[in-house]
């Protein structure tokens, strides 16, 4: 049987060996899995068959993927997933499933297809990480609806198989979870075929983790991985943590439920001066708002993909580029269609005012003007 209570981390064979045992003894309940440094998982047995896994950094996203894979048609909007006052008594992923089925929304052959493509990721980002010894709790008959017996032994071997793949590749230390981002356009942009970095730029800037660009463009994440390995060898792309989507997990009775604080504005500053920045950043920060300071424009478009500021403002005169070339650059991403763009500029002449509007940005401030002045136009901006 599994140990219970320790906090020593074990290997990942003594912990496929643990699965196993729990199969022979034919276990009943739940076992959870922790790793300190990242997330948690739970499996749900039933007579020592697997029946389900979760957790991990991204388990709404996985979940939703599979959905999508299987039922391309649905929309969760519509099924009003994230709106329904249904509580969730064991695993919110596993009932829904469950009660569409029920509903006659889904064949169980496709609920089959989502619990074992769930599992196998899951099976997957176990791999990368240290593991706690894990923790089991036992339940006493049947608590979730036996959809499936998963093929555990089947599936571990598949797993270290697949584990083993990306370690002969080199590519073990990259993260699916996490979404690829260019952070150095020129250089990349000059060992590609113009057509192929437009494509690169436009996929990425779709904010997906590796295995959902694999699912967008159908092509197995291993395979996507290694395509874009030169480029993250060499620096021109990184891979970025991205947060899971919201769950639509019900809180039971008397349990309190966290409302989430809303964050204050986030607003961004791409200058070359970093006394400049400083300045600006305390004036910011003293109204209440959030500051991100950018001082290497090349390096400025990921950065700012990344962290989607509310507010961006830009110097005119920097090295390499200007104000002007980057907030052209800026408003053709979709991301920032509607984002508003201040230009900084010690000049403040109508010419500048003029190019500045041509190019897509939202507004003009000198440098040398009273800072009440700056604030003033950035609380005009939140509040539209």
């Amino acid at each position: 049987m599994v140990q219970t209570g320790s906090e020593s981390y074990i290997s990942l064979s003594d912990f496929w060996r643990s699965l196993l045992d729990l199969q022979t003894e034919r276990f009943s309940g739940t076992l959870e899995l922790n790793n300190p440094a990242s997330s948690n998982w739970k499996m749900y047995f039933y007579l020592g068959r697997l029946l389900y896994a979760t957790g991990g950094k991204h388990p709404v996203r996985r979940w939703i993927r599979q959905v999508k894979e299987q039922l391309p048609q649905i929309s969760l909007k519509e099924d009003n997933l994230y709106n329904q006052e249904k509580e969730y008594k064991i695993c919110w992923e596993y009932e829904v499933l469950s009660s569409w089925y029920l509903e006659g929304k889904i064949e169980r052959e496709k609920v089959i297809k989502i619990i074992y493509g769930v599992i196998k990721e899951v099976f997957f980002d176990i791999h990368a990480v240290r593991i706690s010894r894990p923790s089991i709790q036992p339940e006493e008959g049947s608590f979730l609806q036996q959809w499936t017996f998963v093929p555990l032994q089947q599936y571990i071997v598949k797993s270290n198989q697949e584990w083993k793949s990306w370690q002969e590749r080199g590519i073990a230390d990259i993260e699916p979870a996490k979404r690829p981002s260019i952070v150095k356009n020129q250089e990349l942009a000059a060992r590609l075929p113009p057509k192929a970095y437009q494509n690169m730029v436009q996929l990425f800037d779709s904010q997906l983790t590796l295995w959902e660009l694999s699912a967008k463009i159908k092509k197995p994440v291993f395979d996507l991985t290694v395509s874009i390995l030169p480029y993250l060898r060499l620096g021109m792309i990184e891979m970025v943590e991205t947060e899971d989507w919201p769950s639509p997990e019900r809180k039971s009775p008397g349990q309190k439920i966290q409302v989430e604080q809303k964050l204050a504005p986030l607003i961004a500053c791409v200058d070359d001066s970093t006394a400049v920045t400083k300045t600006i950043g305390k004036l910011i920060e003293k109204a209440g708002w959030r500051f991100l300071e950018i001082h290497d424009p090349l390096r400025a478009i990921p950065i700012l993909i990344a962290k989607r500021p509310d507010i961006v403002l830009l110097d005119l005169k920097m090295p390499v580029t200007n104000g002007y070339e980057l907030c052209e650059i800026i408003r053709k991403l979709s991301v920032f269609k509607k984002t508003p763009i201040i230009i900084l500029t010690g000049q403040d002449g109508l010419v500048d005012r003029m190019r500045a509007k041509m190019v897509g940005a939202t507004g003009f401030v000198s440098k040398l003007a009273d800072p009440e002045k700056l604030l003033e136009v950035i609380s005009r901006c939140i509040s539209v």
